[in-house]
């Protein structure tokens, strides 16, 4: 049988837990679906699923296997969209719209857009924010979506083209009134400035092991978005976990400092992605590019 059909069968069971649905979703029988994934594992000489007459449980080997087929069918469909969009003619004057919050625009964006600008002399960016889902109503008519997610829960479709974490940030002005924090228990004495979109009670970070480092205080300040967060660490209001793309240039010319550098959050990574129905412009296509490349360079 065909190598990549028999990951694509094998992926689509993995996601959906379901001979039956991953059958549907691939216009296939689920007797050919059973029989692909069959080869598979026959081919690789091991299990990859566990299975019941309820449920479909993939083995450690089937969750490992997946990570790196996943790429593989992630990057020949990307292949596929590249090619159709370049074929694709440009207008004299064309418009992007991309759908991002401020934050990513203003400082992921913003810093690496010149050299773009310069060889796309004739495109109009126009930049729209997001809060979750850029299909919500009112964002009709976007060709590129950039957002920033745990790995594991970034939509199939997209293009994972940068990483990062969250940190602890202050000004030396806080620093120097309130005391710096040498154990993160300590920091349940300071000011936190919490974003309020995040929906916890706690920040969860992790220690250089790993480890999960809860931290929670009763004196608190709570921001709608994250701009007005940095805003106030700068003020020197409190103690801030921002990512480290938002403060890299504070901390560069020393407006902030880390607090506590050896807790951080978990990576998470910032990824790219296009509509799910149609092909993308190939000013679209040319825009995800230049980014992904830039932030590699930048790294």
């Amino acid at each position: 049988m065909d190598r990549f059909s028999e990951m694509r069968a094998f992926a689509q069971v993995m996601e959906q837990r379901c001979f039956s649905s991953a059958a549907e979703t691939l216009g296939l029988s689920k007797g050919s679906v059973s029989k692909q994934v069959a080869s598979l594992e026959r081919r690789l000489g091991l299990s990859l699923f566990e299975r019941t007459t309820r449920q479909v449980t993939p083995t450690d080997e089937g969750r490992v296997y997946y990570d790196r087929a996943r790429q593989i069918l992630d990057e020949t469909a990307r292949a596929d969209l590249i090619a159709r969009a370049m074929k694709r003619a440009s207008t004299d004057w064309e418009t992007l719209r991309v759908i991002a919050e401020p934050e990513i625009v203003d400082h992921v964006v913003m810093p690496r857009i010149s050299g773009f600008l310069h060889s796309m002399s004739t495109v109009r960016l126009d930049f729209r924010s997001c809060e979750d889902d850029p299909d919500a109503e009112g964002n009709d008519g976007w060709e590129l979506s950039l957002t920033v997610s745990p790995a594991e829960s970034r939509p199939l479709a997209a293009r994972i083209i940068g990483a990062t974490r969250k940190m602890l940030v202050a000004s030396r002005d806080y620093l120097d009134q309130e005391g710096i924090p040498r154990e993160p228990s300590t920091l349940s004495l300071h000011r936190l400035l919490r974003h309020a979109g995040a929906n916890e009670r706690a920040w969860r970070l992790i220690d250089e092991d790993g480890g999960d480092v809860p931290i929670t205080s009763g004196r608190q300040l709570l921001f709608q978005d994250r701009r007005s967060q940095l805003a106030a660490c700068q003020a020197g209001l409190g103690i801030a976990l921002l990512p480290d793309y938002m403060v890299r240039e504070d901390l560069h010319k020393g407006r902030l400092v880390p607090v506590m550098p050896g807790l951080s959050s978990r990576r998470q990574v910032i990824s790219a992605r296009h509509p799910d129905q149609g092909t993308p412009s190939r000013t679209a296509v040319l825009f995800e590019e230049f980014l992904g490349q830039t932030l590699v360079h930048d790294g």
